[in-house]
């Protein structure tokens, strides 16, 4: 259960469900992520983070960029 209680605790906030809802579409980097959402970067960061510590998200660093994915498909 304590598994099942971080998933659903990572989408206890609604940027993190407008994240989720905005990847559906496909991968994004955070330069495209930040100006959807309307937010500071750091803080945007800090909720990708927090999706990607509970399985939702993963990630790829390409140079100097970083984009984020849904990782479970039943997500999407």
């Amino acid at each position: 259960y304590e598994a099942q209680a971080e998933y659903f605790k990572a989408l206890s906030h609604p940027v993190r469900i407008k994240i989720v809802h905005y990847l559906k579409e496909g991968e994004k980097c955070v330069c495209e992520i930040v100006p959807y959402l309307k937010e500071e970067q750091s803080n945007v960061s800090r909720h990708l983070a927090a999706l990607k510590r509970a399985g939702i998200l993963s990630s790829r660093k390409e140079g100097v960029s970083v984009h984020y994915s849904i990782k479970d498909e039943e997500w999407a």
